[in-house]
């Protein structure tokens, strides 16, 4: 039984993202374990030219508060559409109602390198989150974070298991929140967003965003079968 849970659902704030700065976008069918990026990222060995090759260029691009290091992430994405039927199982489990709506999934898993002042890998980093986008005249979408064990897994979640994800958690923070979107937002909106919100988690805050695209290299993406069985690099 679904628990009380989804009468209470935690509610961000609106936000104006309307024009979000994202490189590229990596699309995977299934995920490989991406903590084994560490077996092929060297802690202050690897520079960004090695984490380009593996990953591409970067979703999001920041620099520290206290150190104004480089911190560059990835937004890895799987998107499924379930269609009527798993929008209503949703909304009717989130104990919302709406006539007209469909269920879209994305099972999103970051990746983030914090680089010290010679521009060596410092830090790696990874936090995941699945969420929902309701459909219909609906702008909403709701997310939680991955467990570690989600994170791990290399089927992105199905119907069930998403429903079963969420109703196992208690509120809490990341639990189960409310993200909306604006009128002109598309789900790109939210996947950035929830590759900043993860780098200010795991970096306790202390990210601040670069409004700047990265370029494209002719290097990005070459030892990407080196982690993925398949990836698809999109730059948006």
């Amino acid at each position: 039984m679904l628990k009380k849970i989804f009468a209470t659902i935690m509610v961000l704030s609106s936000l104006a993202l309307t024009g979000c700065t994202m490189a590229n976008l990596p699309k995977v069918e299934k995920y490989p374990d991406l903590t084994k990026t560490e077996e092929l990222i060297v802690k202050g060995q690897s520079d960004i030219r090695d984490v380009r090759e593996l990953f591409g260029a970067p979703t999001v691009k920041g620099r520290t508060l206290n150190e104004d290091h480089l911190v560059i992430g990835y937004a890895i994405m799987n998107e499924q559409d379930y269609g009527d039927s798993f929008g209503t199982r949703l909304l009717d489990a989130l104990t919302l109602k709406n006539n007209d709506c469909w269920g879209h999934t994305y099972t999103q898993k970051n990746v983030y390198f914090k680089f010290d002042n010679n521009d060596k890998v410092e830090e790696i980093q990874y936090r995941g989150y699945v969420w929902i986008r309701a459909g219909g005249s609906w702008n909403s979408s709701y997310f939680q974070a991955l467990t570690e064990e989600e994170f791990k897994r290399a089927e992105p979640l199905n119907v069930d298991q998403i429903i079963q994800s969420f109703s196992s958690k208690n509120i809490s923070d990341e639990s189960i929140e409310k993200f909306e979107l604006t009128y002109n937002s598309n789900e790109l909106t939210m996947l950035y967003y929830l590759c900043c919100k993860g780098a200010n988690k795991v970096f306790e805050h202390q990210v601040k965003f670069i409004d700047e695209k990265v370029p494209a290299e002719s290097y990005d993406g070459t030892k990407s079968s080196l982690l993925f069985d398949k990836v698809e690099f999109n730059y948006k």
